[in-house]
C-alpha cells in the first residue's frame, strides 16, 4: 500500500508518508476484561530507492525490503518469543527479578519482559543462563502442577500458618463462595444462552483460524472477538427478549422495571463473579497448607533461591543495560536496574 500510494502520487507523498510499528503487549489476552499495553515505534519514511525500485517493475524485492524494515520496527515494540512455553518463562524471569513488594504498572512489565527476551537471545548458549532457566522452568511446572501462581508463592512469607488458622480462613473463604454464588446464579441462568452459544460459535472460529494459520497456537485472540462479537448481538436481543416475556406474563410495570433494574444485576453478578474466581484461586494454597506443608516450604524456599540466582546472573552479564535499552518509553525501571534487596539476601553494594 505504501510503495503503491508513494508511486501513484510522488515524491510529495512520500516526503509526507510514515509508517509506524504499533505493539499490543497483553498477558492474559483471553481473559474478560484483563488489559493490554499499546506501544508505537519510531515513524520511519518510505526510501525513495525502494519506490524506485516498486516503479521500476521490482514489486517483490521491493516489498519484501520494506516488510522486513517494518518486521525490524515490529521487534522493538513487541516481546519476541518462539512459543508460549518461552513467553512464559520470561514473565516468570520478570516475576523473580521484581523486589516482591514492588508493584509494576502493565508498561513497565512489557518493558521488562521485553529485555528479558533480549537478554536470554543474546546469552542463551552460556551455560549458567541455561542452568537458571532450566531452574525456573521447573519452578514454574511446580506452579502449574499444584494450581499455583507465583505471587501467592510471594505473598505467602516466610510464616507457615499454623493448621487451626489455615482451616478457620478456608472455611471463611468457603462461605464467602457461597455467598457470590447467590449473587452470580441470577444473571448466570440469564445469560445462560449466550454464554452456551458463544463458547460453541467462538471455539469452533478458533479451531478453524488455528488450523489454517502457521503462527497461531490456541487462537485465543480469535476466542475473544468472536465472544465478543456474539454479545454484542445477543445481549440486546435477550433482554429484549425477557423484558417481552415479563410484560405478557405480568405487566407493563414489571416490564419497565425488569428493563431498567436487570443490567445492574448483570453487573453485579460480573463482578461477584471475578471476585469469586480470586478467591477460588487461594483455595489451593490454603488446602496445601493443611495437606502438604512441606511442599509450601520448599515452593518458597525455592523461589527465594531462584530470586537471588536471577539477580546474580542480570548483574554478572550486564542484563540491566539491555533492560534499560528495552525501556524505550522510560517506564520507571531505573531503581529495579540497580542493585537491590532481594527477599531473603542483604543488598550488595
Amino acid at each position: 500500500m505504501a510503495l503503491g500510494a508513494c508511486k501513484q502520487h510522488g515524491e510529495a507523498l512520500r516526503k509526507r508518508l510514515r509508517v509506524v510499528a504499533v505493539g499490543l503487549n497483553y498477558f492474559s489476552g483471553h481473559r474478560f476484561r484483563s488489559r493490554v499495553f499499546v506501544d508505537y515505534g519510531e515513524p520511519f519514511e518510505v526510501s525513495r530507492e525502494l519506490v524506485d525500485r516498486y516503479a521500476s517493475g521490482d514489486k517483490r524485492g521491493a516489498g519484501d525490503e520494506l516488510m522486513a524494515q517494518i518486521l525490524t520496527a515490529v521487534k522493538a515494540v513487541t516481546v519476541q518469543a518462539p512459543d508460549s512455553a518461552t513467553a512464559e518463562t520470561f514473565w516468570m524471569l520478570r516475576r523473580l527479578y521484581v523486589p516482591d513488594g514492588k508493584r509494576l504498572t502493565l508498561e513497565e512489565k512489557v518493558a521488562l519482559t521485553r529485555g528479558f527476551a533480549d537478554a536470554v537471545e543474546k546469552d542463551r548458549n552460556d551455560p549458567d543462563v541455561s542452568s537458571v532457566l532450566k531452574k525456573v522452568e521447573a519452578y514454574h511446572g511446580l506452579l502449574k502442577h499444584y494450581s499455583l501462581h507465583d505471587r501467592q508463592v510471594a505473598k505467602a512469607g516466610s510464616d507457615v500458618l499454623d493448621s487451626v488458622d489455615a482451616l478457620a480462613m478456608l472455611a471463611f473463604r468457603m462461605g464467602l463462595l457461597l455467598v457470590y454464588a447467590v449473587a452470580i446464579l441470577p444473571g448466570t441462568i440469564l445469560a445462560s444462552p449466550l454464554l452456551v452459544i458463544s463458547e460453541v460459535v467462538s471455539r469452533y472460529k478458533a479451531k478453524v483460524a488455528v488450523a489454517g494459520s502457521r503462527v497461531k497456537l490456541k487462537g485465543r485472540d480469535i476466542l475473544a472477538t468472536w465472544k465478543v462479537v456474539c454479545g454484542m448481538v445477543l445481549i440486546p436481543a435477550l433482554h429484549t427478549f425477557y423484558t417481552i416475556c415479563v410484560y405478557y406474563l405480568y405487566s407493563s410495570k414489571e416490564a419497565v422495571a425488569y428493563f431498567f433494574f436487570m443490567p445492574f444485576v448483570s453487573y453485579t453478578s460480573i463482578i461477584a463473579s471475578e471476585n469469586a474466581y480470586q478467591v477460588f484461586r487461594s483455595i489451593g494454597p490454603l488446602f496445601m497448607l493443611l495437606t502438604k506443608r512441606q511442599t509450601g516450604v520448599e515452593l518458597r524456599e525455592m523461589r527465594r533461591i531462584l530470586k537471588r540466582d536471577v539477580r546474580e546472573l542480570a548483574q554478572k552479564l550486564g542484563w540491566a543495560e539491555i533492560i534499560k535499552k528495552a525501556d524505550s518509553h522510560n517506564a520507571g525501571l531505573d531503581e529495579l536496574r540497580s542493585p537491590l534487596h532481594v527477599s531473603g539476601f542483604p543488598r550488595s553494594d
